[in-house]
């Protein structure tokens, strides 16, 4: 852990090497007072494979925030050849296998198989709580290819309940990394192809009263990012909600059922004649 006084006057940490000998830290390896190993950094506890899908995603938002994402989904899970580095990486690598047993629940901590780095343990617990992965991105995806924007429902209801699904998935069905190396963005490449099939499937899904703008979109090709293919229907949606106002407000129709008043008739079921007050005519 590093304390008070390893933080140098530039706000970067110092390690030592027990000689008097200091180091600046790369970020990634930098641990505050508050890391220490009986820290909990997620509030979620493992009990099993119903909270798994949650435990995991808390954990990683995280170590996400730490920096330190990368000892688990396999980008730093291989150790440095500097032994400065080295030292600073197992410093690290081991407090993270410490916060995964702090947030596993007593009853089945000892059945989980101790790991020398995070990575394993972090694989190890995924093969053996996400079992039922499968069956549940089965039904996620069924899930999916029948969500459909309901008649008169909104853009952003729409939106709403089409990206649930998707985050629901990237929690069930991880994205791989490279087993063979370290420097390829497999899984950077794979995330993008994912992102697409997002975009396509949420306009495939969209009410046909947007065929022309999804025409254009998918016509213009590479397609854009969700959020500007959001921007553009929403742009759509705030047009047709003025000029359908506006329709409303001045069609020959609504003028005519506005203007009806009540039917008057006579003793005798015969409608009255009434006269014009200007040429004395009916």
């Amino acid at each position: 852990m590093v304390d008070d006084k390893s933080i140098g006057g530039d706000g970067k940490s110092i390690g030592g090497d027990g000689s008097g000998n200091t180091h600046n830290i790369n970020p990634v390896y930098a641990l505050s007072n508050q890391d220490g190993t009986g820290a909990r950094i997620t509030h979620v506890q493992l009990t099993g494979p119903k909270t798994y899908a949650e435990w995991a995603k808390g954990f990683r938002v995280a170590l996400g925030a730490k920096r330190k994402l990368g000892f688990i989904d396999g980008t730093l899970r291989h150790k440095p050849s500097n032994p400065t580095e080295y030292a600073d990486w197992e410093a690290v690598n081991y407090t993270i296998i410490a916060w995964i047993f702090n947030t596993i629940a007593p009853g089945i901590r000892s059945s989980i198989s101790y790991r020398d780095t995070a990575f394993d343990l972090w694989e190890d617990i995924r093969k053996r709580f996400s079992v039922a992965n499968d069956i549940k991105i089965y039904q996620l995806q069924g899930d999916l290819a029948a969500c459909k924007q309901k008649p008169g429902e909104s853009l952003m209801d729409y939106f709403g309940r089409i990206k649930l699904l998707w985050d629901d998935i990237n929690d069930y069905d991880v994205l791989p990394n490279c087993e063979c190396c370290s420097k390829c963005d497999l899984q950077g490449t794979i995330r993008k192809r994912r992102e697409v099939e997002q975009v396509r499937g949420f306009l495939m899904g969209l009410d046909p009263v947007y065929a022309n703008v999804r025409s254009s979109i998918l016509g213009s090709p590479p397609l854009p990012d969700i959020h500007i293919v959001y921007s553009r229907i929403a742009q759509e949606e705030d047009v047709r909600t003025i000029a359908q106002a506006r329709e409303e407000a001045f069609s020959p129709m609504a003028c005519a059922v506005h203007g009806k008043g009540p039917q008057v008739k006579n003793e005798n079921g015969s409608r009255p004649r009434f006269k014009c007050t200007h040429c004395n005519k009916d």
